[in-house]
């Protein structure tokens, strides 16, 4: 939606007036702006400084500026609570099951990196998960609409054999 940022109006000469603009501003679930700075007349007060304060020795114009982003979310399928240590990496940031789904913000053109692990361990012995498949867009991620990524995950159980009555001949 449509964000109004009070201060608009009619100022005593010299004055000095605080405008801040909101961090985000949300469109949908998936789609948010960020804020990325303001500008006085054209001339940038620097990146992320909000909020401003401009001193009305002349009439002037501010203007915040947002940069589209969307969520990218990673989930898994098919794991159960006894799965232990690292699940996926996104952009270098190891992902635990309990850390799942994860959904990061990204500006409209930017990327993301990710992969699953393809055996994750599980707390209960003889058992472990094994990565089969990944649902959703190859790494890297060039960001151009909400995304949405599944590491599909089979269970796996040890098989130990044993045999008796053999010598060693």
């Amino acid at each position: 939606g449509i964000t109004t940022i009070p201060g608009e109006g009619w100022y005593n000469k010299d004055t000095n007036v605080t405008l801040t603009a909101p961090s985000q501003v949300a469109v949908s679930g998936t789609a948010q702006y960020r804020f990325s700075y303001w500008d006085v007349d054209a001339t940038s007060r620097g990146a992320g400084v909000n909020p401003i304060t401009v001193q009305m020795n002349a009439n002037h114009t501010s203007t915040a500026h947002y940069v589209l982003q969307y969520s990218v979310t990673f989930a898994q399928a098919g794991m159960s609570p006894d799965a232990t240590g690292t699940v996926a990496t996104i952009d270098g940031t190891a992902k635990a099951l309990s850390d799942l789904p994860y959904t990061k913000w990204v500006d409209t053109g930017g990327t993301v990196t990710y992969s699953y692990n393809s055996i994750v361990t599980s707390s209960t012995s003889g058992k472990r998960y094994r990565l089969t498949s990944v649902t959703g867009p190859t790494s890297p991620i060039t960001v151009a609409g909400p995304v949405n990524v599944t590491g599909n995950f089979v269970t796996q159980y040890l098989a130990t054999f044993a045999q008796t009555g053999l010598d060693s001949t």
